[in-house]
């Protein structure tokens, strides 16, 4: 059987019809550039003839006439402010520059101390919320049992004025404890004074010599000092101190602390402090003779479980930055109802970075009166 298959073409799109003659009412036919600037020209030149729009094109020309002129005059004006204003700084500058010269370095260490005081005078009392709304002040410093040596506290006036003059001392305010030269006199243990002079520290420094005896007699203290000079030492041995004697009266027990708080701006200067106040610590502990002093670094950044077998003793000393010391406050994680002593390092950098509210919020926490140590 024959069968036969034919093949099936592919149907094609049908071609494109294109219509040559358009016939649409909107066409617009092609006019040369020349023709329509030569149109354009010819419109513009028609609108003289018009009277009114001729009056009008004059005043907005008089109008802006008086516009730039008025803003070259202002322009003069301020010129002329501007090189009266430079002349007269750079008078005064010229002028300082000249009384800078005569001035010897003390007298200018002597201006720059004046005006850091000055400017602490000029501040709002740093106290806490409770104390400024009941308007209470304190008049007697904090009790304590540290008495100078009987040679020492029997020194005239003129012979302690003597020592701080020799040592470029300024001091203000009433009462104020004698100087003291020598560590031993402070009558401090010997594992300290081991450990210091094992590290070359023999002899106070002058913020030592005035600063630890002030802190030893309870007294309130604003410390002003060079870097390097050994604040540091100033403001921890007093507080380890204090808290070797709470301890030895009665052993804390967990809950218990701290008997005081250290605040530093920022996390690295806690953290040096922190080592410093370890490891003045440990070498008390060395010989067996003192009880172990707890002491708990606060700041953010670490885990507080890291440091759970502090916080499962007595704390003695804490040291720590604002921010993560208000937190554990508010979590009462510890109290201040026994702590006695609070101090601020480099407390001016510490307001000029905003930290002023915390700390009226961490002085509101206190219950007892405080011995406060302020350090520049």
């Amino acid at each position: 059987m024959e069968t036969s298959s034919k093949r099936r073409r592919p149907q094609r799109s049908p071609s494109p019809v294109y219509k040559l003659d358009d016939d649409d009412d909107s066409y617009e036919p092609y006019i040369p550039v020349e023709k329509r600037r030569k149109e354009k020209l010819a419109k513009l030149s028609t609108w003289g003839t018009n009277p009114e729009q001729r009056a009008r094109k004059q005043q907005e020309e008089i109008d802006d006439r008086e516009d730039i002129q008025r803003e070259e005059e202002i322009s003069r004006e301020k010129a002329r402010v501007e090189r009266t204003l430079l002349m007269e700084a750079q008078e005064v500058h010229m002028k300082k520059s000249a009384e800078d010269s005569k001035k010897t370095e003390t007298e200018k260490a002597e201006e720059a101390d004046a005006e850091i005081l000055e400017a602490i005078k000029s501040r709002r009392k740093l106290a806490s919320d409770m104390e400024l709304a009941k308007g209470i002040q304190y008049t007697e410093p904090l009790k304590t049992s540290w008495r100078p040596p009987k040679y020492i506290g029997e020194r005239s006036l003129e012979q302690n004025q003597k020592i701080r003059d020799k040592y470029h001392i300024l001091v203000d305010g009433e009462d104020i404890p004698p100087p003291i030269e020598h560590f031993v006199d402070m009558k401090i243990p010997h594992p300290i004074l081991d450990y210091l002079k094992a590290n070359r520290i023999v002899t106070p420094t002058p913020i030592q010599l005035q600063g630890i005896p002030t802190a030893f007699s309870g007294r309130d203290i604003i410390g002003i000092a060079f870097t390097g000079s050994g604040k540091t030492l100033a403001f921890c041995l007093p507080l380890i101190m204090m808290s070797l004697e709470e301890e030895m009266k009665l052993p804390f027990v967990r809950g218990e602390g701290p008997v005081g708080i250290i605040l530093c701006p920022s996390r690295e200067l806690a953290n040096q402090t922190y080592e410093n106040v370890v490891a003045w610590c440990a070498a008390l502990f060395k010989e067996g003779k003192y009880p172990q002093l707890n002491t708990l670094l606060c700041i953010g950044g670490i885990s507080m479980n890291e440091q759970s077998h502090v916080m499962s003793k007595g704390l003695h000393i804490v040291v720590a930055t604002p921010g993560r010391l208000i937190d554990m406050l508010e979590k009462k994680r510890f109290t201040f109802n026994n702590c006695k002593y609070l101090c601020m390092d480099e407390a001016d950098r510490m307001i000029d970075l905003g930290f002023e509210d915390d700390v009226r919020n961490i002085m509101s926490f206190f219950k007892v009166r405080i011995r406060a140590v302020n350090n520049h």
